[in-house]
């Protein structure tokens, strides 16, 4: 339920910023199987319309596995999340926490 409330708050997020996204990643096979196979009685389906919705939104968006060893970056962050008293939004700079996966995730592309 967590991952998400996490991903529905991540596609509105980029809406309301009007990023330009092709596709989201996540470490749970389960939600993205859920978003292509949406079952409307599942406990979770409101919140994975709604995810459906900001994904069609933002032009079609797909959600894609990604394990989580390959996915340090996001993980790096919400351990940082889960340990802030406030809510933090960088939008022109990494943040200090992340600076080194994102650059090691960039040699590797």
């Amino acid at each position: 339920m967590a991952e998400c409330l996490a991903l529905r708050e991540g596609t509105s997020f980029a809406l309301r910023y009007g990023f330009v996204i092709s596709e989201v990643e996540s470490d749970s096979k389960k939600i993205c199987s859920a978003l292509q196979s949406f079952d409307p009685l599942s406990k979770e389906s409101p919140i994975l319309s709604d995810i459906i919705v900001n994904l069609n939104l933002l032009g079609n968006t797909i959600c894609n596995f990604i394990p989580r060893n390959r996915n340090k970056v996001a993980y790096i962050l919400s351990s940082y999340g889960l340990h802030s008293d406030s809510c933090s939004v960088w939008l022109a700079e990494t943040p200090t926490c992340v600076s080194m996966a994102v650059y090691e995730d960039c040699e590797l592309q």
